[in-house]
């Protein structure tokens, strides 16, 4: 069974092939629109995990949705720098903090 948000994630890839998926917003404006959107979300946190979200959304600025569904995203080095994966597990699995990053991301 397909969830809502793989639909909506399946549909920018699709919208990204045919040339509909607006330009990818640079790393500064992806950091803010989380930061404004999610702070209440982002206010539990401890810092590594923030900062963990925050180079996800500088990735989004720099390599749109592809680069958030790249199965290499925990190997780019500021990635790596803010915390990887261990920064996520402090507060979920990193799949859900994923999903839920990208959800945040994804509708503001």
């Amino acid at each position: 069974m397909i969830c809502l948000s793989q639909v909506f994630f399946l549909f920018l890839d699709c919208a990204g092939v045919v040339g509909l998926q607006a330009d990818a917003a640079n790393a500064h404006d992806s950091i803010c629109r989380i930061c404004q959107t999610a702070g209440d979300w982002l206010q539990g946190m401890p810092i590594l995990t923030v900062k963990m979200v925050q180079a996800i959304a500088q990735q989004l600025g720099r390599s749109g949705t592809d680069g958030l569904e790249d199965r290499r995203l925990f190997q780019v080095p500021e990635i790596v720098r803010a915390g990887g994966l261990n920064a996520l597990k402090r507060i979920d699995t990193p799949v859900k903090v994923l999903q839920e990053t990208k959800i945040r991301l994804f509708c503001t």
